[in-house]
């Protein structure tokens, strides 16, 4: 940051030719944007050794959990086993089983039509992601790979 402050600083203090005041402002507004960004992207850990993830790394996540769910959905629909690798300790089962094990109905998924994510919240290792039909899907994250853990059907 003190690097920033100094290159900002020199930037203000040059002021750059007579000719060509505008350069000096724009560059130094272009290097406040910059480090705005840069700040905004780091993951800060407080006084407790908490990791706090930063909007980058929850829209990352907000995308992966999204991805596992129509993943889920749209295999499921096409009654393919493969639909197991997005659910929790799912792999290598046939489609009844891993869905059986998440407590999903597979006659109650909406189909890839039907499907409509309303809301995705995360809580740490933890996301609900929210159907428009009422329906939830909850998730954890393991081995840094998002899974489905359970399924709660509209009612």
């Amino acid at each position: 940051m003190a690097v920033v402050a100094g290159v900002v600083l020199a930037l203000v203090l040059s002021g750059g030719d007579d000719d060509d005041k505008g350069t000096s402002a724009s560059a130094t507004s272009e290097t406040a944007a910059t480090t705005e960004r840069t700040t905004a992207e780091r993951t800060e850990t407080s006084t407790d050794n908490t990791t706090t993830e930063t909007a980058p790394a929850r829209k990352q996540d907000t995308k992966r959990i999204e991805r596992a769910v129509a993943t889920f959905v749209e295999l499921a629909e096409q009654s393919d086993p493969a639909a197991c690798s997005q659910v929790a300790g799912g792999e290598g089962m046939q489609l009844e089983q891993c869905a059986g094990k998440a407590g999903i109905d597979l006659r109650t998924l909406p189909s890839s039509d039907e499907f409509d994510i309303s809301a995705v919240d995360v809580a740490g290792n933890r996301a609900t992601v929210k159907l428009s039909n009422g329906a939830a899907f909850t998730l954890a994250k393991t081995g840094g790979r998002w899974k489905i853990t359970g399924y709660k059907p509209f009612r």
